[in-house]
C-alpha cells in the first residue's frame, strides 16, 4: 500500500510539473508536505510507472523547484530495537524526499523546523533567481550529466540542480515506444 501511495504522489507530481509548464509562466514551484516516501518504489522499466527519475526529469524540463517539509515532530532517541529500525526507515524516507527536492533544484525542510522559515524561503527564490543556459557539446545522448555551479562573489549563495537529463536521441524514442 505505501509503495502504491508513493506511485500515485509521484504520478501527480509528475502531472503538475508538465502543467505547470504548460502554462509558460517562468519558474514554478510545489510545496510537498510528506514525511517521505516508501523505498519499495518499482522502477518505472520495470512497470511502466514513472519513478523518481521520471519525476526529476519532468521538474527540470518544466522548470519546476519541488520543495519537500517533512511535517512531523524531531525525531527522538530510539528506546529499542523495533523503534531502532522504525527510525532507520524514517530516515531512508525522509532522505530519499531531501534529494528528489535537492535535484529539482528546491530544499527540504527536516522535521522538527520551521515551517514558516521554509516558505519564506519558497517565496524568496521565486522572487528573485537567475535562470542559466547551458548548451552541451553532446546534446541528446540520453544521460545524467553532472554540472556545478558557483559564484565568486562573496556571501553568495549559490543553489541549483545537481545536473541534467539529456534528451534521448528521437530514433531511441521511436524504438522504445515499439
Amino acid at each position: 500500500v505505501r509503495a502504491a501511495r508513493a506511485q500515485i504522489v509521484m504520478s501527480g507530481l509528475r502531472a503538475l510539473a508538465a502543467r505547470m509548464g504548460e502554462l509558460n509562466g517562468g519558474l514554478g514551484a510545489v510545496v510537498l508536505m510528506s514525511e517521505g516516501f516508501t523505498t519499495d518504489v518499482p522502477r518505472a522499466r520495470e512497470r511502466r510507472l514513472p519513478d523518481l527519475q521520471a519525476l526529476v526529469r519532468a521538474a527540470s524540463r518544466f522548470r519546476v523547484l519541488l520543495y519537500a517539509f517533512d511535517p512531523g515532530p524531531v525525531p527522538t532517541a530510539a528506546l529499542s530495537d523495533v523503534a531502532a529500525t522504525d527510525a532507520d526507515t524514517a530516515s531512508e524516507t525522509s532522505t530519499l524526499i531531501q534529494s528528489l527536492a535537492r535535484d529539482t533544484g528546491g530544499d527540504a525542510v527536516a522535521a522538527g523546523q520551521d515551517l514558516t522559515s521554509g516558505l519564506r524561503r519558497v517565496a524568496n527564490d521565486l522572487d528573485s533567481y537567475y535562470v542559466l543556459t547551458y548548451k552541451a557539446n553532446n546534446p541528446n545522448d540520453g544521460r545524467f550529466h553532472t554540472l556545478e555551479v558557483t559564484s565568486s562573489r562573496r556571501g553568495a549563495h549559490v543553489r541549483a540542480r545537481s545536473g541534467y537529463w539529456a534528451p534521448v536521441p528521437a530514433e531511441l524514442r521511436t524504438t522504445y515506444r515499439s
